[in-house]
């Protein structure tokens, strides 16, 4: 993406902390050029909004997000083999803030994100197209120990929502 390799290459864009891109067509390139560059150092923030990311796009993230604190991919028709790549990550423990909402991620993400050791310092966690089995995970999971703020919508909650954070939750006498 044009706009990303000239943010990457700027000096004077070395104090950057955040950068917000919509509909941005960045691509895997685009996404390297930022998280790679010696003039964005400071960066903190990416959100990158309804841009259509692959996975493939999705990889450096995975890869080079390391200074990342927080992360927002949201509206990017991210597929479950996005999500698994996110989780499957080395580089993104210190991100704290993480927007996937307006994403088919499915069930399977939200259980993929409760069971990933990849966000031990997570506290806030958006998240859409969720079934009451991956809300409860999420909601519960150990490897989240950090999450203050959990914000989830699915067709199919409600009721459903309440059993299974009933029979995920252990009773106390």
């Amino acid at each position: 993406n044009y706009i990303a390799g000239l943010l990457a290459e700027l000096p004077t864009a070395s104090g950057l902390r955040e950068i917000s891109l919509m509909y941005s067509q960045i691509g895997t390139r685009g996404i390297s050029a930022l998280l790679t560059s010696r003039n964005l150092a400071a960066l903190r923030s990416l959100a990158i909004w309804h841009s259509a990311l692959f996975p493939d796009d999705i990889a450096p993230i995975g890869e080079h997000g390391e200074r990342l604190e927080e992360l927002a991919l949201t509206g990017n028709d991210l597929s479950l083999e996005s999500i698994n790549l996110l989780c499957s990550s080395k580089a993104l423990s210190r991100v704290r803030f993480l927007r996937l909402e307006s994403n088919p991620i499915g069930g399977g993400g939200g259980l993929a994100i409760a069971s990933s050791a990849a966000f031990p310092n997570l506290a806030v966690l958006v998240v859409g197209d969720q079934t009451p089995e991956s809300v409860a995970q999420i909601a519960t999971s150990r490897s989240l120990s950090k999450l203050r703020t959990f914000l989830a919508d699915g067709p199919t909650l409600g009721v459903p929502l309440a059993r299974a954070l009933a029979a995920a939750v252990p009773t106390h006498p």
